[in-house]
C-alpha cells in the first residue's frame, strides 16, 4: 500500500507541474503515461482484485477508488497498462478446488 500512495502522489505532481508549465505539458503526459502505463496500473487491478471480498472494506474501497482515478487518467492520456490480466477461474468458490484444477490441468 505504500507504493501506492508514493505512485498516487507523483502522479499528482505530475498533473500539478503540467497545469503550471502549460509549454512542458508534453513532457509531464509522457512521464504520466509512462507511470500508469508501465508501474501502477501494472499491479493496481491485481491488488483491487486481492482486497475485493476481504475482510479490509475500506481498504478496498480506497484502492478501487484509486484504481478509477488512475483508469480516468490513463484514458485520458491514451495509455494502456502493460500487464494484462486474465478473468479469475471460476471455480475459486469451490472448497474442493485445487491448484491443478485453477491451473486448468
Amino acid at each position: 500500500a505504500d507504493h501506492l500512495g508514493m505512485q498516487l502522489h507523483l502522479l499528482a505532481e505530475l498533473v500539478d507541474a503540467r497545469d503550471r508549465n502549460p509549454g512542458r505539458a508534453e513532457i509531464y503526459d509522457r512521464t504520466a503515461s509512462v507511470l500508469l502505463g508501465e508501474h501502477l496500473l501494472a499491479w493496481l487491478p491485481a491488488f483491487v482484485a486481492t482486497l475485493d471480498g476481504s475482510e479490509h472494506v475500506e481498504f478496498a474501497q480506497a484502492a478501487r477508488d484509486a484504481l478509477a482515478v488512475a483508469s480516468e487518467h490513463a484514458a485520458e492520456l491514451g495509455c494502456q497498462p502493460t500487464v494484462a490480466l486474465p478473468d479469475p477461474p471460476t471455480n475459486l468458490d469451490d472448497p474442493d478446488t485445487g491448484l491443478a484444477d485453477i491451473a486448468g490441468r
